[in-house]
């Protein structure tokens, strides 16, 4: 039988690429851990690893173990949290969600005393299949997959965020057609924004040709701060830029922002309760900062 031991060990030295760096970052020596190796391939009769100049370098056995054996551990590990929540009577989940949904939403969440233990980075499209790698509940502007148990948080109005124009106030508004006649920039092919902005464009026959990409909100900003170009995003405003509700035929393109989470999972009911409390506090999170540049702009789940 496999055991977790030796597993953490195989990935260790992966990770490290040399058995003596495991070995320390792993609080064992040397010999103790390349024991434990020689252990396992003897037990499976296959070699896991190459000793090369680079470094140890995993068989293509060993690399189809290593993949299994995180897979493993990342459940054994999650699988004694859990048990100590309920020992303890605790209730904190772990939350898989963009870097942007991180901190605006959850982090000020978990500061506000919401039953969260931690955040698992992803991008939009790969946040919901952290529910099998160790997350309890996963945000996304994506559309959750239909097995899944979920439900709309918030919708967030896309904002045009330019430098401001010296001597002009800038109303709270401005149509995508306008937009899209001067260089802007959208946050990533993947992004949600992006095929929100694509979707309303292509409805109306709008040319989106002077579109720029980069990898994130931040980033976008940051290109349109440097280059005089406007970015949209859901992210407050960064580097001296001014916002505005980005508007289409004089609706706002709204982003929504879904939670779900496993029907089987063992504190369903709770993790229930938690994305309805957590539903409120980002409508009220969002609400005042677009109440203030559109009049009372709705955003409610």
């Amino acid at each position: 039988m496999l055991e977790a031991g030796a597993l953490r060990y195989l990935v260790a030295i992966a990770d490290a690429g040399s058995v003596s760096i495991a070995a320390e970052r792993s609080f064992v020596t040397q010999p103790a851990i390349s024991r434990r190796i020689a252990q396992l391939e003897r037990q499976l009769g296959l070699k896991l690893f190459r000793r090369t100049p680079n470094g140890m370098v995993p068989t293509p056995a060993g690399e189809r173990l290593i993949g299994m054996a995180r897979d493993v551990l990342t459940r054994l590990d999650r699988a004694e949290s859990v048990m100590r929540a309920l020992a303890d009577q605790r209730r904190d989940f772990v939350i898989a969600c963009p870097v942007t949904s991180g901190d605006f939403y959850v982090a000020p969440y978990m500061a506000a005393g919401g039953a969260v233990s931690g955040i698992m980075s992803a991008p939009p499209d790969e946040a919901f299949t952290l529910l099998a790698h160790g997350a309890d509940l996963a945000l996304s502007t994506f559309a959750p997959p239909a097995h899944l148990r979920s439900r709309r948080i918030v919708g967030i109005p896309i904002h045009c965020h330019a430098l401001p124009d010296p001597g002009a106030e800038a109303p709270p508004t401005v149509e995508l057609e306008e937009v899209v006649r001067r260089p802007f920039v959208l946050p990533g092919h993947a992004s949600a924004i992006t095929h929100g902005v694509r979707r309303a464009a292509e409805a109306d026959g709008i040319r989106l040709d002077l579109a720029q990409i980069a990898d994130n909100g931040h980033l976008a900003q940051a290109r349109a701060a440097g280059g005089h170009a406007a970015a949209l995003v859901i992210e407050e405003p960064a580097f001296g830029l001014e916002e505005r509700v980005l508007l289409h035929n004089g609706e706002p393109i709204v982003v929504d922002l879904f939670a779900a989470w496993e029907a089987d999972h063992y504190a369903e009911a709770a993790i229930a309760e938690l994305v309805e409390d957590f539903a409120g506090f980002a409508v009220a999170r969002v609400g005042p900062r677009n109440a203030e540049l559109f009049g009372g702009l709705s955003s409610g789940g």
